[in-house]
């Protein structure tokens, strides 16, 4: 079976529900039903002709791209497993395999998630609350979250969004993309900048602009500003920007401050300068900005704010189904897994997807989980790493006191905001903290 991505399935779900609600009562009853049940079944259980459901089933299939009525409830347990009550049977592992489900599909987990991913959750309704503030009353929207958290994938769909629904010019840009040594240079990061806007927002009608400290004393960042400037008159509806990973200028204070001035002015221009409405910028982070740029000239405490979260327990379950594992009555071994990386989306990921693919078995996995042999060994042996060096001594020595203790405890506040900010802790209580998830605690309790 060839399953449809998660855009491709909203699609098609959405020309279902157009279809009536004796469409939809055909397919709740169809996934309630067990595999072998024939259409005149189905018919007899709704009080409807056979002709008519045969026909209502093969416009629900035509929706969704399927010429199959017994992947109808597959459809629906991989994307609505708690909006359809599916058969048990339909469960079973080998139901699942004869329709390809258990086959994952390769993705690499080290990157973003794609946009038509079947593997990609939603943490309650970030794309539609991100595109809704961009477009209704803000110009600047921030991203914040731990390392591999779902920063990127979250960026990419907002601005997807703003592409596909209002036709904007949408560039992403992930900073960490230029070398050190043009970071450390205000005119070479503006002259990448504005060269990236305009190849990626399809501006190549524009001659490309060469910023320079010689351009009749006019600055850096004006120049900048003018070239933007004469983008969005051009742009019918807008241009939104991503800056993915902006916490990687921090290393570098002074261009660092002077890129996130310009970004700030800019939100500044939209009340006096129209023209500056239609511009709409994406910041991903990981770490806030603790530099000394004033408050009425840093982009982080305007504009709204979304955190992203780990897992919750039903997000959980649904990718669990999503990778073929049945979600009545979870594997105690799947739930002893969960219950150890606590619901870290790139943890979470890569446990269920090493299951899927049974490269290890379940049992390998928890056996090694913080060992050498484990699949989390990469991991885990970078934050010890980062940890172990000279400029995180206080981190080693904070992180080693939650730990130790049994119970959520208070420690260095500047030392509790950089680890939340590598994803170890989370507070548990007002000013009292916990690490991050089980396997956290077990590997750094071992070898920190």
């Amino acid at each position: 079976m060839n399953i449809p991505g998660i855009e491709e399935f909203n699609h098609g779900f959405v020309d279902c529900i157009r279809l009536g609600k004796e469409s939809e009562n055909i397919v709740r009853a169809l996934c309630k039903s067990p595999p072998r049940t024939t259409i005149t079944a189905l018919a007899l259980k709704l009080y409807l002709g056979r002709e008519a459901v045969s026909k209502r089933l093969k416009s629900i299939r035509e929706c969704f791209g399927i010429d199959d009525n017994n992947q109808i409830p597959i459809l629906f347990y991989i994307y609505k497993p708690y909006e359809y009550e599916i058969h048990p049977e339909r469960l079973q592992f080998q139901y699942l395999r004869d329709y390809g489900l258990v086959k994952p599909i390769f993705e690499d987990l080290s990157t973003y998630v794609p946009l038509d991913s079947r593997y990609y959750i939603p943490r309650g309704n970030i794309e539609d609350e991100g595109f809704g503030y961009l477009t209704r009353t803000g110009n600047l929207l921030r991203i914040s979250g731990a390392p591999q958290n779902g920063k990127t994938s979250e960026t990419k769909r907002i601005l997807h969004l703003l592409k596909k629904r209002l036709d904007y010019n949408t560039v992403y840009i992930d900073l960490k993309e230029l070398e050190s040594s043009k970071k450390n240079d205000l005119k070479n990061l503006l002259n990448w900048f504005l060269f990236l806007i305009r190849e990626r927002g399809e501006f190549l009608e524009l001659p490309q602009v060469e910023i320079s400290e010689k351009s009749q004393n006019i600055g850096l960042i004006t120049q900048c500003g003018n070239y933007v400037n004469k983008i969005l008159e051009q742009v019918p509806s807008g241009l939104a920007i991503g800056l993915d990973n902006i916490d990687s200028l921090f290393e570098f204070p002074i261009v660092c401050k002077d890129f996130l001035r310009m970004l700030r002015v800019w939100q500044g221009k939209r009340g006096s300068e129209p023209v500056w409405r239609k511009l709409k910028i994406i910041i991903a982070y990981t770490r806030d900005y603790d530099g000394d740029l004033e408050l009425n000239q840093s982009p982080f405490n305007i504009g709204e704010e979304i955190m992203l979260r780990n897992f919750s327990e039903k997000e959980l379950k649904t990718l669990i189904a999503r990778h073929g594992l049945p979600i009545a009555p979870i594997n105690p071994q799947v739930k002893k897994l969960m219950g150890l990386v606590g619901g870290i989306p790139y943890l979470t990921r890569l446990g269920l997807y090493n299951i899927a693919l049974k490269r290890i078995s379940l049992e390998e996995i928890l056996n090694n989980a913080t060992t050498s042999q484990g699949i989390f060994r990469d991991h885990l042996s970078e934050i010890r790493d980062k940890l172990h060096t000279n400029n995180n001594r206080l981190l080693a020595k904070e992180m080693r006191k939650i730990i130790d203790s049994d119970r959520p405890i208070n420690i260095d506040n500047i030392a509790a905001k950089k680890l939340i900010d590598k994803g170890l802790i989370k507070m548990e209580e007002q000013d009292r903290y916990v690490c991050s998830c089980q396997l956290y605690r077990l590997y750094l309790k071992r070898y920190l």
